[in-house]
């Protein structure tokens, strides 16, 4: 299912992608607890990163996204969990809601997260950001930075690797 095909934006289907994460949460959680194993979270993730947002958004032949969050930890040297080789072509990344200025709550100030990464959904409790639902922050990053911004504040977008 394609993005143009289904009429849905980049922005939708990662908003999509963000509310499967908090209705699967509960469930995915007691399987990773039983079997005491943190990285199967991250496996299902990515696993779900790549059906969901991934084979909707890259719509090309060799086309990949960058990997959500941390990746999975599956397939060895890769954080991708299929087609391990792949290299991402594209991103996303994120541009001010119309109607809300971006703030960074680590820092408090300000931010244009045009120039910043998407990585994964969070939660934020004042003092430290959770991979836990409601999942109602973004976790951006630069080169040398990561951001949590309020999810309402933001929209998402595509963009090549090399733009």
């Amino acid at each position: 299912m394609q993005a143009e095909k289904v009429g849905l934006s980049a922005h939708q289907i990662v908003l999509d992608f963000r509310s499967f994460l908090s209705a699967s949460w509960v469930v995915v959680m007691k399987y990773t607890e039983a079997r005491n194993d943190e990285s199967l979270i991250l496996d299902w993730m990515q696993a779900n990163w790549e059906i969901l947002v991934e084979t909707t958004l890259c719509t090309q032949p060799n086309e990949y996204l960058e990997v959500y969050g941390d990746g999975a930890d599956c397939n060895g040297d890769s954080s991708r969990v299929w087609m391990p080789k792949a290299l991402p072509t594209h991103r996303i990344v994120c541009l001010p809601s119309q109607e809300f200025e971006v703030v960074d709550e680590i820092s408090k100030s300000q931010l244009d997260p045009g120039n910043k990464t998407f990585n994964r959904f969070v939660s934020w409790n004042q003092f430290q950001y959770q991979d836990c639902p409601p999942f109602d922050f973004a976790l951006l990053e630069d080169v040398n930075n990561i951001y949590i911004v309020p999810v309402s504040s933001i929209t998402f977008h595509l963009k090549a690797v090399d733009d």
